[in-house]
């Protein structure tokens, strides 16, 4: 499956969905105009990407994926919208489809570190947390 690489704007973040070299990473600052429809885009790449997988009978790069969050700035409609990306994508998850997250946060942002342990929680999905 083709990547998915979107370039950091000033109100959007990198994105790198990349299954080839097992890259899945979400960094800068998220504060889209519209937040379901940027995330809607890598909803449907997730969802397209499992897809192919569960169809192949192969499991994403036949290991453990890793969605890396770094966010330097998050918006409450951004927030939302990755609450319910995570939800499909997790909802999605096998035991061949592994999918685990991977918050990394400012050691002095308690904001961004706060917005990670609620998503955590509404999910019931253990994120590893990284202060840098």
């Amino acid at each position: 499956m083709n990547a998915l690489i979107l370039d950091a704007t000033e109100y959007t973040p990198l994105v790198i969905l990349d299954p080839t070299n097992n890259r899945f990473e979400i960094t800068g600052e998220s504060s889209p105009e519209d937040s379901v429809q940027f995330y809607s885009l890598l909803g449907k790449w997730f969802k397209e990407f499992m897809d192919q997988a569960e169809l192949s009978g192969n499991s994403p790069g036949a290991k453990e994926i890793t969605l890396a969050f770094q966010l330097s700035y998050i918006t409450s409609s951004s927030l939302r919208s990755i609450y319910d990306l995570l939800s499909h994508v997790n909802a999605r998850k096998t035991e061949s489809q592994l999918v685990k997250v991977k918050w990394v946060h400012d050691r002095e942002d308690e904001d961004i570190a706060n917005s990670g342990l609620q998503l955590s929680r509404m999910l019931k999905l253990p994120f590893e947390f990284v202060a840098r």
